[in-house]
């Protein structure tokens, strides 16, 4: 479920609707934070998978049960998880305290876990995403209050 919830941004999208509620500034930063953290994250993850084309795990989406929720296959590369990459970046990048930036953290770490878990990545994928994401949220942070 984790998974699913980080497919294609959503989680990160609600989030970044939810600081944008109200009208002003506010309302900017978080709009342009999460355009600047999508673009960015996309095309920093779209290249490197290119670049080192890195097989997926054997097993990977292996289903624990019959019950567990179905998970979109993977059509690219292994190294990066984008999951984790896109989530570091954008928890990173939409922080506005340290104790919001911990809980953000900690839920797109939970989605490395949940790449890892199912198969759909090697551990060293999601270490190395979330090394970049990290990386990349703290540029993208400078990046949006300079805007």
């Amino acid at each position: 479920m984790l998974s699913n919830l980080a497919d294609y941004g959503f989680v990160w999208a609600v989030l970044a609707a939810w600081k944008a509620r109200r009208p002003g500034p506010r309302r900017q930063w978080a709009l342009r934070t999460l355009a600047l953290g999508g673009v960015a994250s996309y095309a920093v993850n779209a290249g490197l998978k290119r670049l080192v084309a890195r097989p997926r795990p054997a097993d990977h989406l292996r289903v624990a049960s019959p019950e567990a929720v179905p998970v979109r296959p993977p059509t690219s590369s292994s190294f990066p998880s984008g999951h984790t990459l896109a989530g570091f970046c954008t928890a990173v990048a939409l922080a506005e305290s340290p104790a919001e930036g911990l809980a953000l953290v900690t839920f797109a770490g939970a989605v490395a876990a949940s790449r890892v878990q199912l198969g759909a990545h090697h551990a060293s994928d999601v270490v190395a995403g979330a090394a970049m994401g990290t990386v990349l949220g703290l540029a993208v942070r400078r990046a949006a209050r300079w805007w």
